[in-house]
């Protein structure tokens, strides 16, 4: 049952009343997300990006930051390789403009 494998498949990630076993785990979770478990369907993005002090709040102050709500089409149903595009023209729709951040307080040094 897909529900079983996944559940197992936390508990070699979590280590939880097991040895930690990761390669296990994400065969596991794999097999219940390719049986169509919902729960266990997923994306992995990583990244890294670090600023100076102030930089960012001062990106934000200069609008040079697309802020858009969450939407679960993008993150797991659309072909990665289409997903910058794709937001990035959203963003630029003027319905978005309630997300952009112009209104950021700035904060005080």
């Amino acid at each position: 049952e897909p529900r079983a494998k996944f559940q197992l498949g936390l508990l070699f990630l979590e280590a939880r009343g097991v040895e930690r076993d990761e390669s296990r785990a994400v065969g596991l979770i794999r097999e219940a997300a390719d049986k169509g478990f919902p729960e266990a369907q997923y994306r992995l993005y990583a990244g890294f990006s670090g600023w100076a002090p102030r930089q960012l709040e001062s990106e934000f102050m200069r609008d040079g930051w697309f802020v858009l709500p969450a939407d679960p089409a993008v993150i797991f149903d659309m072909a990665p390789e289409h997903m910058w595009e794709t937001l990035v023209a959203r963003a630029q729709l003027p319905s978005t403009n309630l997300y952009q951040p112009r209104h950021v307080a700035r904060i005080a040094p």
